[in-house]
């Protein structure tokens, strides 16, 4: 017997697992990030987040004009080898 009060809420659940994406940053990038970025005490990682959530949501609701659509989360790891 499925418990479906159990099953829908894994069906509604979604973890950083579920969608990875890999982003190569050029030096240019990271500097216009870092403008973006200045006068505040925010660091790089946290003004690409703020920029990647707000590029998505453009996105997302660039055809759902009637939804607000909200990006939940963005997390940010460095490969710093």
């Amino acid at each position: 017997m499925i418990d479906y009060g159990r099953a829908d809420w894994d069906l509604k659940r979604v973890n950083s697992s579920d969608y990875t994406v890999e982003v190569k940053l050029s030096e240019e990038q990271i500097q216009v990030w870092k403008l973006a970025g200045a006068g505040n005490d925010s660091s790089i990682g946290m003004i690409l987040k703020k920029s990647l959530i707000s590029e998505i949501e453009l996105v997302l609701n660039k055809n759902n004009e009637d939804q607000n659509l909200k990006v939940a989360d963005v997390n940010i790891t460095f490969k710093n080898a």
